[in-house]
């Protein structure tokens, strides 16, 4: 399992599947945000 931290702007290309983004992402850290971007819907 993958813990993300993220300083800046992350994304996920478009060919990993949310199955797999679930699967392997433990969870995703993103201090001091100062815009909030909406994130791409998993279906």
């Amino acid at each position: 399992m993958l813990a993300i931290a993220v300083l800046g702007l992350a994304g996920i290309a478009d060919d990993v599947t949310s199955d797999l983004a679930r699967a392997t992402i433990a969870s995703v850290d993103v201090p001091s945000t100062s815009t909030a971007v909406r994130p791409r819907q998993l279906k």
